[in-house]
């Protein structure tokens, strides 16, 4: 089937969650199932919108960020002193939809929501620091990707490992970003 003729992108992005050490084991399993249920129903009923309107920025090695891809009016941020501030995330693309839901065809991709980042001066070592930022959220992107991947080889990709390896990549992803900040 060529590309033509394949139905629009739909996205969803997993949005981190964090359990405190009073939580009950069976919370986080309904949890677990929810996010499951929630990336299965939001699969089929998003649309590509997020897309058209050029809300986010895919990360290519061919396109650099730009200083008009820091969009929000809003230049709060937890440490004070910060000049600029990208959003980068992690989001699952499915390329076809299917009664059958063919988890082999999951794509996952680094992405800057552009209205959530801004900047209050340009200087060329800010858009490196925040390229950087992008940068890691690709690598992340791509160790997903491989693990998937290995897990489809070996018949063990279920909607089970795909949320346990989204989360813990997830998770190293986060922690990765907390330290390049420093």
């Amino acid at each position: 089937m060529s590309d033509a003729t394949e139905p629009n992108l739909f996205v969803i992005e997993f949005h981190r969650f964090i359990l405190s050490d009073e939580t009950e084991p069976c919370c986080f399993l309904y949890m677990k199932y929810f996010y499951i249920a929630f990336f299965l129903y939001s699969t089929l009923s998003f649309s590509q919108s997020i897309f058209e309107n050029d809300s986010i920025l895919l990360w290519s090695s061919k396109r650099k960020l730009e200083w008009r891809d820091f969009r929000s009016n809003n230049k709060v941020h937890e440490y004070e002193l910060a000049q600029a501030v990208i959003t980068p995330s992690l989001i699952v693309i499915p390329r076809r939809i299917s009664s059958t839901f063919d988890l082999g065809k999951l794509k996952v991709a680094a992405v800057v929501i552009k209205d959530k980042s801004w900047f209050k001066k340009q200087d060329v070592n800010i858009m490196i620091h925040e390229q950087g930022h992008f940068d890691i959220a690709e690598i992340y992107a791509r160790k997903i990707r491989k693990k998937w991947t290995e897990n489809l080889l070996k018949n063990e990709l279920n909607l089970d490992s795909v949320f346990n390896i989204y989360k813990d990549i997830e998770d190293e992803h986060w922690n990765f970003q907390q330290e390049y900040e420093v």
